[in-house]
């Protein structure tokens, strides 16, 4: 995914010094980026799909085993300090006025949420 995020950005000629993107861009980004997906994230998510919203929001769409009831705070706070941490989403830290991440079981059924921005990191 960090690939694809990377390949538009130098392909569509995206500034890594952007103050922010527009939802255009957002949803360019978004569309190649599902062009990678499902994408097994480990044993229990898959990565399902993307898409923005107004403002611009970046939203991660996770699949979830269907044991998970609910998002543990300690597990929010772990995946926000990982996300960054990674050079390759500083762009889309950057650009983007939130990054949401929506979980939801494997029959569809919105559980938790985790929702961060750069000030956060």
């Amino acid at each position: 995914m960090k690939l694809f995020i990377i390949s538009f950005l130098f392909l569509f000629g995206f500034s890594f010094n952007a103050k922010s993107y527009t939802l255009e861009q957002c949803q360019q980004i978004s569309k190649i980026t599902n062009n990678g997906v499902p994408q097994k994230i480990d044993a229990m998510t898959d990565l399902i799909s993307t898409h923005c919203k107004l403002g611009t929001y970046f939203i991660y769409n996770y699949a979830i085993d269907n044991s998970i009831k609910s998002i543990p705070d300690a597990f929010k706070k772990v995946t926000i300090q990982n996300y960054c941490k990674l050079p390759a989403f500083a762009p889309i830290l950057k650009g983007m006025k939130g990054i949401e991440l929506d979980y939801f079981n494997k029959t569809g059924k919105f559980i938790d949420k985790v929702q961060f921005s750069k000030k956060n990191c």
